[in-house]
């Protein structure tokens, strides 16, 4: 598993990430954030559904960007 965590971790070390709040934005998130995000947690729960895992990080990126402004 920890293989599996660094190389997602290498694919994206150099992809460059909007700024905060815009990452976190629900509506529009970062297409690189989120596609981080769902390969990390996909390591844990392959199985997951793609639907169900990222509205579930939109949901997660909502209560982000509330805090964050």
């Amino acid at each position: 598993m920890l293989k599996m965590l660094a190389k997602v971790f290498d694919e994206y070390v150099n992809k460059v990430l909007r700024g905060i709040p815009e990452r976190f934005d629900p509506q529009n998130p970062d297409p690189i954030k989120i596609t981080i995000d769902k390969s990390f947690v996909k390591v844990f729960n392959p199985s997951i559904d793609d639907r169900i895992l990222e509205d579930k990080l939109k949901e997660f990126y909502k209560r982000i960007h509330i805090s964050s402004q």
